[in-house]
């Protein structure tokens, strides 16, 4: 004969086992949408010739930034892919995501280094300095296009 077992019963809540949802503050479980930006050059990519540039890209395309060039390859909602080639040899590929500033930057003596950002933290601008070229994806515009900050030094 099966033995019969006494029914499962779950203890009452005691003051220690209630859940008591915190008051958040509205501002804190509002979602903040990535402002749009206009890009200052726009689509004329022939402004970073000059090695300073801030344009709108919406697809794949080469861009000569002094006199290096930066190959965007694929453009995605959450970020692009790209390859940098340096006129004295070199080349670096990669991928910046997110819109907060996210910065790439190649070493023409050698070597490169990338800036990451925390949510809720952007970056600023790249700043030029001497044997580099950088790339910041600054974020995106209103149509759509991701915005670039080219910077070589």
């Amino acid at each position: 004969m099966p033995a019969i077992l006494p029914p499962v019963t779950s203890p009452a809540p005691t003051a220690a086992s209630v859940i008591v949802p915190l008051a958040i503050p509205a501002a804190a479980r509002a979602i903040s949408q990535p402002v749009p930006l206009a890009a200052v050059d726009g689509a004329r990519f022939e402004a970073c010739a000059d090695g300073t540039c801030e344009v709108s890209v919406y697809g794949p395309v080469d861009i000569a930034v002094g006199p290096d060039v930066l190959s965007v390859t694929k453009i995605g909602p959450d970020g692009l892919d790209f390859a940098l080639s340096l006129a004295g040899g070199g080349r670096a590929s990669g991928t910046l995501r997110s819109t907060c500033g996210t910065t790439f930057t190649l070493l023409r003596g050698g070597g490169s280094r990338g800036g990451f950002c925390a949510p809720g933290k952007v970056q600023g601008p790249p700043v030029p300095e001497p044997g580099a070229v950088s790339i910041q994806l600054a974020g995106r515009s209103s149509d759509g296009s991701a915005v670039l900050r080219l910077v070589s030094g």
